[in-house]
């Protein structure tokens, strides 16, 4: 059999195996190996992503290749900006002016803040080629002025907070996603954006459409969270007879799903569906006659018609989840009593490939047919609140690894009813998951456990990030003084908490020298002390540069203190 190295590919199949990295690993892997791949990556389109797998070093370096071949600004078609991770958007920004990527097609801003959003305001209305605009995770009420200057006019694709509409031509819109919706924004959408097919709402209040018009051009919409009855999207589907594909996430107000209904309603003005998910989660009252119900969902019509699959989840003794297969949402929470119903011709190997989140309480000793095996984050967290602990046992991460692939979790979050049986238990996960690395939740549980070597080496070695909780930062708080603790976490790069100690802010920053981003808020009360220590920080003399923002919210204030090594021109 004739062997054929990496380097002997055709240049055609190279520029295929491109398109299947990032911008950014493609360069940090390939540039400068030789010529001849050196000048393939650099004809090829880029995706830049700063996701939170990409270190401040990469960041750095890409940053530094782009100023010193300023043509590979050019090859750049997309762009990801986030102030979630190390690679903040300001920072971006402080290297490079969005204009000077002159074929930037996509731009999206997660979680921007003020100092982003005054640097991008002159910048964006002569983003001549951009196509396609996200805005994440960003509040409602300060995003006015960004989304005013915006060039609405050659957009086809549009992601933002709230819809807000000031007479602009929005007929180039084409797909939209809006994370808070109300029957009022609802209508303005449906009315002003005439060439609009692909529609999603995160969130839709209370929706009563009230229109006397048709909509012919929405093919796909989507709704993650809605708290609705049936009636309430009846005259809705009405409106828009034309869609192809429905995703409905709901949790109704009613006691019992009518089959009938939503058959009928299909069948009277939704005649174009071909693609149906949905997720309903309800009171119910009567067990059997539910389950009765139920059963109307593997008829012909939902079964061989469409090929709609569906099963539902008893939770509890009044609380009923009921969605089609495979599960159309990311997150899921496995309850501690639990019955399922599900379809026998099923394969449930599956079922749950979307799901990235999982909350778990007590009892999976038997995980029965659940399986995750995308999960990213785990939550122990119990869905109800429990009267008494719940213990982290070897036995009980033996069930997790039953249910999960351990190999891709990369955030663990433990709520403050668990505790951890035996420092073993904790160490199999660091162990089973490789790629851990951000901790939150009640982390004064790991205290008792220092003393086990092997453990706190995997701590040492794995945690880049710690994420606490309001009533979870005794842990950081009323542990900084002891040498221990910080020696076991020396490689945090960030960290997001409350602080209300004196002294804790300056000692963090002097004795984490890992230590990028620190996001901590103050209460109102404590800022005159805050004040003082922000002073002395930005007085260090550790060969850094300190960047302080200020955001001020309805009980304090949030900081952020950045860091990175000076350097020289």
């Amino acid at each position: 059999m004739t062997k054929t190295s990496f380097e002997s590919l055709p240049n055609e199949i190279l520029a295929e195996c491109w398109k299947y990295l990032h911008g950014l690993d493609l360069f940090y892997t390939f540039n400068q190996l030789n010529l001849r791949l050196n000048q393939s990556i650099r004809c090829v389109r880029l995706g830049l992503t700063f996701q939170n797998t990409i270190s401040l070093k990469e960041f750095q370096w890409f940053c530094m290749t782009m100023s010193t071949n300023p043509e590979i600004k050019n090859q750049i078609y997309s762009l990801e900006l986030s102030n979630e991770n190390l690679c903040q958007i300001h920072v971006f920004l402080s290297h490079f002016q969005l204009t000077e990527f002159i074929h930037l097609q996509s731009l999206t801003l997660i979680n921007i803040d003020h100092s982003s959003r005054h640097q991008l305001e002159p910048i964006l209305p002569f983003l001549s080629q951009l196509k396609t605009f996200r805005l994440i995770d960003c509040a409602n009420d300060k995003n006015e002025s960004l989304l005013s200057v915006l060039p609405l006019g050659q957009l086809q694709t549009l992601v933002v907070p709230i819809f807000q509409w000031d007479n602009q031509d929005l007929s180039s819109i084409t797909h939209l996603t809006v994370f808070s919706c109300t029957d009022n924004i609802l209508h303005q959408i449906l009315s002003f954006l005439s060439n609009l097919r692909y529609l999603c709402i995160h969130r839709l209040e209370h929706v009563n459409v009230n229109a006397t018009y048709t909509i012919n051009n929405v093919k796909q919409l989507i709704i993650k969270t809605a708290f609705n009855e049936y009636e309430d999207f009846v005259d809705l589907f009405q409106r828009t007879p034309s869609i192809e594909s429905l995703t409905l996430c709901s949790i109704l107000e009613e006691t019992r799903i009518d089959v009938e209904q939503w058959e009928n309603l299909i069948r009277s003005s939704l005649t174009n569906l071909r693609k149906f998910e949905f997720a309903f989660q309800y009171q119910y009252e009567d067990k059997d006659e539910t389950q009765q119900e139920l059963k109307r969902f593997e008829t012909d019509f939902w079964v061989k018609e469409h090929n709609w699959f569906s099963e539902y989840l008893i939770i509890n003794d009044t609380t009923i989840l009921l969605y089609t297969i495979p599960y159309c949402m990311n997150d899921f929470g496995l309850p501690d009593k639990r019955l399922l119903y599900s379809n026998k011709m099923i394969n449930r190997n599956h079922v749950y490939n979307r799901v990235k989140t999982l909350i778990v309480e007590a009892n999976i000793t038997d995980g029965g047919p659940f399986y995750f095996p995308n999960v990213t984050a785990l939550r122990l967290s119990p869905m109800t609140t429990f009267d008494t602990e719940l213990i982290l046992t070897d036995e009980y991460v033996q069930s997790l690894n039953n249910i999960i692939r351990f190999r891709n979790l990369n955030h663990l979050y433990i709520d403050s009813n668990w505790k951890i049986g035996t420092s073993n238990a904790f160490l199999d996960i660091l162990k089973n998951a490789p790629q851990l690395s951000s901790l939150a939740g009640d982390l004064y549980c790991l205290i008792p456990f220092f003393d086990n070597e092997e453990l706190c080496s995997y701590l040492t070695k794995m945690i880049k990030k710690i994420d606490l909780d309001r009533i979870y930062c005794k842990f950081i708080n009323e542990s900084y003084q002891t040498n221990r603790l910080w020696t076991i976490f020396r490689n945090i790069t960030h960290i997001k908490c409350y602080i209300y100690v004196q002294g804790l802010i300056l000692f963090l920053v002097q004795h984490l020298s890992n230590l990028v981003r620190f996001d901590f808020n103050i209460k109102v009360f404590d800022s005159w002390w805050a004040k003082t220590e922000m002073e002395q920080v930005c007085q260090l003399d550790m060969k850094i540069l300190v960047d302080i923002h200020k955001d001020q919210l309805d009980d304090g204030t949030l900081y952020i203190i950045e860091r990175s090594l000076k350097t020289t021109n």
